[in-house]
């Protein structure tokens, strides 16, 4: 007898949940009783853990979006594994679930896509044989390996992802669901920054609210700079841009829309990052231009430029900006603070010189074909931990760690160090074929429902497959985040597929521009999609 969790009687999911309701509450009771709060709210994350895998069924995969940001651990769990990790394994085991209770079997079609990510993630397997590593915990002579688990759970989101259902709802859902992690994340920084005390109460729920004031200090950075902040702040414009026309950002006409716009330019500024302002700007144009709209790139341009050279000639005459605000600014022309002129252009020398180092000679990459792997001997984790100490986030000493670690803030050079020339190919191709798929899913839904997620997923791919070349990226981390997208390019390409193959016109390139289908979920009814003004 096959087991279905969508065809078991209602009563029988009312019964248990009133059971489990009462034992937990029960226990809960006797628990705080003896002072057992940690065992109480474990045992409430697993209760709710449960049954959000009943309520949410093949839609459990939605957790991975949720959880791909928060890289931060939950020390009320114990758990070794971040909040992504867990976020990916309990998805994973959700959809393992559901296999075999035959409640959801998808098998997606093996493509390009799949190949070329096997090929990276077996190549990868081969460095870290030619160059096995350990852990700090599995007290290992190598260590460093945490890398490799980051890119075995980007593989499983990868595997999860690509099997999920073509739900219209949960496919719409997903750019805010991934938000609000990122809003996490900001909210997390600002309790640290502002409400310490609140940080301290909070910090056992999450880590990110940083109770220890020197460790709060090294996450900050130089000149206040907030990353949190620059990752909430570019993903909700990333949002906007995916679900509004720019130009309707960019004028009071649309109140919410702009307030909201506002708020994530003032997350983005106060982040302190000048990286993130470029991103936020080529959003906008990348948005304006799969829209068809690039004229209003001239409107917003004259915006921006007003607004910002108002800040400019204003700095330091009428009013005088953050810190952090002036560095994020600081590429423009401006009267800032002579520290912030002075960090900036150090910081562009020091990565120069950093590079310089790392090309010449084999002590910093010993195999520029086949690459180094991620480890490094204690000995140079002792360098590593001693060059925290050293005087400044540009110092010298911090310029040995990151030599060591292989972080030169380069792409393609970080991305030799690891794989070596042969993965960096690799890599770029992966970048190359997901960035030729998902420029034509978004002109595929081009009109439809469906755009705005399909252009939220696609822009960073876009944007990291163009920067690359000239610097962009880091491997160790972009790995697992282009497995990620590559599972949501693959889930997109299945929608794309079953709404053709629900219309008439089953030959049809493109869908036809303003059409949704009444259902995607795998194998449902084929008709003619319902017509539907849809506006972006």
């Amino acid at each position: 007898m096959k087991l279905q969790l969508e065809r078991m009687p209602e009563y029988v999911t009312v019964v248990v949940t009133i059971l489990a309701g009462i034992g937990l509450a029960i226990f809960s009771g006797m628990a705080i009783g003896r002072g057992q709060v940690g065992t109480v709210v474990l045992l409430l994350g697993a209760f709710i853990a449960t049954f959000a895998l009943i309520g949410l069924r093949a839609g459990v995969w939605l957790l991975i979006p949720l959880g791909w940001e928060l890289l931060g651990t939950m020390p009320i769990t114990r758990s070794p594994f971040n909040v992504r990790e867990m976020s990916v394994l309990f998805a994973a085991g959700g959809f393992a679930v559901l296999y075999a209770l035959k409640a959801h079997r998808i098998r997606p079609k093996v493509d390009a896509i799949d190949l070329i990510v096997w090929l990276n993630v077996l190549y990868l397997l081969s460095v870290f044989l030619r160059n096995p590593v350990g852990t700090q915990f599995m007290n290992s002579e190598v260590i460093g390996g945490r890398p490799y688990f980051d890119a075995l759970i980007g593989l499983t989101a990868f595997l999860v992802l690509s099997r999920a259902p073509t739900n219209l709802a949960s496919l719409r859902a997903m750019p805010f669901v991934m938000l609000a992690g990122t809003v996490v994340l900001a909210v997390a920084a600002l309790t640290t920054r502002y409400a310490p005390g609140v940080a301290f109460r909070l910090s056992e729920v999450y880590s990110g609210f940083v109770a220890d004031e020197g460790l709060r200090a090294d996450l900050m950075g130089g000149f206040g700079r907030i990353v949190e902040l620059s990752t909430g702040g570019t993903t909700a414009m990333r949002l906007l841009t995916s679900f509004y026309a720019p130009i309707t950002l960019a004028f009071p006409a649309y109140p919410l829309r702009f307030t909201l716009a506002c708020l994530a330019m003032l997350a983005i500024l106060l982040s302190g990052f000048r990286t993130a302002v470029l991103t936020a700007a080529q959003y906008v144009i990348l948005s304006a231009w799969f829209r068809r709209q690039m004229k209003d790139i001239l409107a917003i341009g004259v915006a921006s430029i007003a607004f910002v050279a108002i800040l400019c000639a204003g700095n330091g005459q009428i009013f005088n900006l953050p810190l952090p605000i002036q560095r994020a600014l600081s590429f423009l022309p401006g009267k800032w603070d002579s520290r912030i002129i002075a960090d900036a252009s150090h910081s562009v020398e020091w990565r120069k010189e950093m590079w310089e180092v790392a090309l010449v000679g084999d002590k910093w990459i010993k195999n520029k074909l086949f690459g180094d792997g991620y480890g490094f001997t204690k000995w140079e984790f002792s360098i590593m931990m001693e060059a925290d100490k050293g005087p400044g986030f540009i110092g010298g000493s911090a310029q040995e760690g990151f030599l060591i670690s292989g972080l030169f803030h380069h792409g393609p050079l970080t991305t030799i160090r690891y794989v070596g020339v042969v993965g960096m190919v690799l890599f770029v191709s992966l970048m190359v074929v997901l960035t030729v798929r998902i420029i034509g899913l978004v002109r595929a839904f081009r009109g439809h429902p469906l755009f705005p997620t399909a252009l939220f997923v696609g822009m960073p791919v876009i944007l990291l497959a163009t920067s690359y070349p000239f610097g962009g990226g880091d491997f160790r981390h972009n790995f697992s985040d282009m497995l990620f997208a590559a599972g949501l390019v693959k889930l997109l390409m299945r929608a794309e597929k079953n709404l053709r193959q629900g219309s008439e016109a089953p030959s049809a390139p493109v869908l036809p521009i303003g059409t949704r289908h009444a259902s995607l979920r795998e194998g449902g009814p084929k008709r003619r999609p319902a017509l539907l003004r849809h506006g972006n």
